[in-house]
């Protein structure tokens, strides 16, 4: 997100800057970084699953054209972008984002908040520069871009009078086809740094991995996901995920810790052997 997109005199009040960012990021190599490629990047907030949807390809990852884009906009040697704020516990995410920006010019600090703290700076909109953002808000495409495209919306920095217009038009709206329609218009709004151009990488999480869990607890299917192991011992305790992750990484580790469960007491033990 981009608070100061609505600050004058900001270079992120300048459209261009924003889209420069954007196409800074390799979102499908974060992808692969955080969630073992699970992560559906996009260009919505509004996941592919949930009523009214507009499926939004991501801006593609070009930092040639970043650069010339920040050229164009007055920053040939790039500017100070200020504080990055990531949604906790989303730190490494905010980390990789702050690289790829840095490396096309734009100077970013991350700045990690404990959660309590940065919900109520977003609340009270005190964020400033740049913010990444999660939401795992429940509905349709009109209660997901209520909170963030709106001016009832308790996340929202700003709003465009068409967004506005749009969305009451689309409440009283009884006929579904139109619905959609005037909610498709709110979610193609072309703008990279407007909520419904934003990228929604948690959000398709769920989207994309249940799938792939239900084919594998099958024991079968063609979604199956050798990774999967991976990622549900990734998700346990510290000491269980160790123990299981070293399954599959550690060979010598399992042998070991097969040998000891099953060796004999203290008096009579020796050194495990692993073939």
């Amino acid at each position: 997100m981009f608070p100061e997109q609505w600050t004058p005199g900001s270079p992120w009040a300048d459209r261009r800057v924003r889209l420069a960012a954007s196409l800074a990021i390799d979102r499908q190599a974060i992808n692969e970084a955080e969630s073992l490629g699970f992560s559906g990047p996009t260009g919505n907030i509004v996941p592919r699953h949930q009523e009214f949807a507009l499926a939004i390809d991501p801006h593609p990852y070009d930092p040639k054209r970043a650069k010339a884009l920040l050229a164009e906009a007055g920053y040939p040697n790039g500017f100070d972008g200020g504080e990055l704020a990531p949604y906790p516990p989303y730190s490494g995410m905010g980390e990789a984002i702050a690289n790829y920006l840095v490396a096309v010019g734009i100077k970013v600090r991350v700045r990690t908040m404990e959660r309590a703290a940065l919900l109520s700076a977003w609340r009270d909109r005190k964020i400033r520069s740049l913010f990444i953002g999660a939401t795992g808000t429940a509905g349709n495409a009109s209660t997901r871009i209520e909170p963030y495209a709106t001016s009832k919306g308790t996340a929202a920095y700003g709003t465009l009078p068409e967004v506005e217009t749009l969305f009451a038009r689309q409440l009283q709206e009884m006929d579904r086809k139109k619905r959609e329609e005037l909610l498709h218009q709110i979610q193609r709004t072309p703008d990279p740094a407007h909520p419904g151009r934003s990228r929604d990488l948690r959000a398709d999480l769920g989207e994309r991995l249940h799938p792939r869990l239900r084919a594998a607890r099958g024991g079968s299917g063609a979604h199956a996901d050798p990774r999967l192991p991976l990622l549900r011992a990734a998700r346990r305790p510290p000491a269980q995920a160790i123990r299981a992750l070293s399954r599959f990484t550690h060979p010598a580790a399992r042998c070991g810790e097969t040998a000891r469960s099953a060796a004999p007491p203290a008096s009579a033990r020796s050194r495990p052997a692993c073939s």
